[in-house]
């Protein structure tokens, strides 16, 4: 049909359950050109309805599950054009006005000719038709009312749009100070809707004075005529410690008798623009403080090296002396004074190492409420009978990835921290509640902004050590993290304490974070990642192989490898002290020189991690080229994975310093595990 977009009012719906009536419908009404849609029952007829939206329905009043009355009701309640008619073979008075009331146009009773049919079908679509085109007449008019009555208005609607659409503050004053219109910037500002601004006094509601302001813009503008700008506060009255930082400036608005009646003050908050340029320059604070901090990492990674070099010499000898000397020689005391401090400077070289983020960890999954119970009664014996521990854990604490020894001391110093804090001037002992707390924490980029470059998003466990000591000025804190800084008196501290916490958390990926006020106490905050993986990983991260072990009674043929000639010695001499066949290398290509000329297999590769040249993990990948069943065991007093080199799969680790026992057992574990 013409004017009739999709067909609609050529599609006629017909709904019975009588095979023979609804086959009678659909034959006469295809014959006279309708697109008929035929359906059984009444829940068929409104999924025909849904996806064909047909003009006319037609169905039997009595069916089964859903009644033509039911039907209608369900059309009519979503399309109200459609007409609907009603085919019955029993009429009654009250069902026929049931239908009416329900929307039918009209009711039809069985049996009825093809022509009475048509006839009912050809009136229903008509009258459809006429009231559809009734209703787009009445659109049109309506549209072209509204045009009409849009175009008179728009010039001040889009006025007032461009002025409520300004971010800024802007209103319109006289000579009185008396608010004449307002945009909704100026609302937000106040706290007072738009409309409700009009009429009052402008220093009042957008500066909350009670007199003008001392350096008032719009009183110069009426005396002079020209524009001003000022920079101004908004305090609340109230007491609020929320200050604005206002720019405003005042125009005047000319009449055409050239009299200044009204201005336009134009007030713009800066507050945020401000805070922002604060927060840049702490951060740029933050990172020279920590490009600093990993100068000053590098560097004592660099002197733990070496240092550890020294220590495992100075170790190796001391035992080789110990095993030389008789039970009750007098020099045996030095040397094992000697060794006791070998094993002080060793632990003060972890801490170093622990700073720099360059010592070995071995992560696995942990679960930190477990690791801390285990230390409560170490707590009790540490903080002495006066301070009372507290333990909070929250309830379904996730699991972090990390290696328990490097947290345990990441708490064991808080822990000595907040109790050293706790001694009051003159005491001896301290005293007060120290406070440990495990709680689940999604943190995002700016959670510690603006004191701390952005977090990496994600989900974190925070474990939080308070106490109730003496606290600390800002400047402390500024501080507190800094190698070799510490408040206690000369000699009672080291000042690496805090340092190996903040070296520990960061080489965990993690975040530590210090709030404190003088007399109010302290609370350290560590965030450690949660770990996201469902399975324990192995627990050595550099393991290159699980071949069996050798043979016992076999020699075993090792390599030795480090670029110092000292510690080299020491080991060739442990190993050869428990029956190993030993050959040594300054580097890796000597020791692949050599590897090509000994007699047999070699069987174990002991070799420093950074050297001159290739790396040990290098000469250990190409080694094992050569010799699949090698076992290979790293040695390194600074274990840095960007000088070492990407990551094999197998060895295992012994750090620096270690005495030559260490070392045979290490190997003797190695070869027969």
């Amino acid at each position: 049909m013409a004017g009739d977009p999709g067909g609609r009012y050529s599609k006629v719906l017909v709904v019975d359950d009588e095979r023979e009536v609804l086959d009678f419908m659909v034959e006469g009404l295809s014959l006279a050109g309708y697109h008929v849609l035929p359906a059984r029952d009444g829940q068929e007829a409104l999924r025909i309805f849904e996806r064909e939206h047909p003009a006319l329905i037609i169905t039997d009043l009595s069916m089964p599950g859903m009644d033509g009355l039911e039907l209608a009701k369900a059309v009519k309640a979503v399309s109200p054009q459609t007409e609907i008619l009603i085919l019955t073979a029993h009429s009654d008075m009250a069902s026929a006005i049931e239908a009416l009331r329900n929307g039918v146009v009209d009711y039809l009773l069985k049996p009825l000719s093809v022509a009475e049919l048509e006839l009912s079908v050809k009136r229903a679509l008509e009258r459809s038709r006429l009231v559809e085109d009734n209703r787009g007449l009445v659109r049109k008019l309506e549209d072209r009312i509204q045009v009409q009555t849009e175009a008179l208005s728009a010039s001040q609607r889009r006025t007032l749009a461009v002025f409520n659409s300004i971010v800024d503050s802007v209103v319109i004053v006289n000579r009185e100070f008396i608010i004449l219109d307002a945009n909704e910037g100026a609302a937000a500002l106040s706290g007072v809707p738009a409309r409700q601004l009009v009429g009052r006094k402008c220093y009042r509601d957008l500066f909350a004075r009670e007199e003008i302001c001392p350096n008032c813009p719009v009183r110069a503008t009426f005396d002079t005529g020209r524009p001003v700008s000022v920079s101004m506060q908004r305090e609340d009255r109230a007491g609020s410690r929320d200050r604005r930082d206002l720019e405003v400036r005042s125009y005047a608005l000319i009449s055409g008798t050239r009299v200044i009646d009204e201005v336009v003050e134009h007030i713009r908050d800066v507050s945020d623009y401000r805070r922002d340029e604060e927060e840049r320059l702490a951060l740029r604070a933050q990172r020279d403080q920590d490009d600093a901090m990993r100068v000053i990492g590098r560097l004592a990674g660099g002197v733990a090296h070496d240092f550890n070099n020294q220590l495992t010499v100075i170790k190796g000898c001391v035992q080789f002396l110990l095993e030389a000397m008789p039970a009750h020689d007098p020099g045996r005391e030095d040397a094992e004074r000697i060794s006791a401090t070998v094993d002080r400077g060793a632990r003060l070289v972890r801490q170093l190492l622990a700073f720099s983020r360059t010592q070995k960890i071995q992560p696995r999954p942990l679960s930190l409420p477990d690791l801390v119970n285990e230390m409560v009664a170490m707590f009790r014996s540490l903080l002495g009978e006066q301070v009372v521990p507290r333990v909070r854990a929250a309830a379904g604490l996730w699991r972090v990835r990390a290696d328990p020894a490097q947290i345990e001391q990441v708490i064991m110093n808080l822990v000595v921290n907040a109790r050293d804090a706790m001694v009051a001037p003159g005491q001896r002992f301290p005293a007060g509640t120290l406070t440990v707390e495990m709680a689940n924490v999604e943190l995002d980029e700016r959670a510690f902004r603006p004191t701390v470059e952005a977090v990496a998003p994600g989900r974190y466990v925070m474990l939080a050590v308070s106490d109730t000591g003496s606290g600390m000025t800002a400047e402390v804190r500024r501080q507190i993290f800094e190698p070799f800084f510490t408040t206690k008196e000369f000699g009672k501290g080291t000042g690496l304490g805090l340092s190996t916490v903040f070296g520990i958390v960061k080489q965990h990926h993690g975040y530590v974070w210090c709030d404190s006020e003088p007399g109010q106490g302290a609370t350290f905050r560590v965030y450690l990642p949660r770990d996201e993986e469902e399975e324990e990983a192995p627990a050595e991260e550099l393991a290159l192989m699980a071949a069996s072990g050798l043979p016992r009674g076999q020699t075993v043929t090792a390599l030795v490898v480090d670029d110092d000639s000292e510690v080299r010695e020491i080991v060739r001499r442990g190993l050869e002290a428990s029956d190993y066949r030993v050959y040594t290398a300054g580097g890796a290509e000597e020791a692949l020189a050599l590897a090509a000329t000994t007699e047999g297999p070699i069987q174990l590769l002991v070799t420093d991690v950074v050297m001159p040249g290739e790396s040990g993990r290098v000469l250990a990948e190409r080694l094992l080229a050569t010799f699949p069943l090698l076992k290979v065991l790293f040695i390194s007093g600074y274990f840095d994975d960007r000088l070492a080199g990407p990551g094999v799969s197998g060895a295992f680790f012994l750090q620096k310093p270690f005495s030559p026992d260490e070392m045979a057992r290490k190997a003797r574990e190695i070869l027969n595990p």
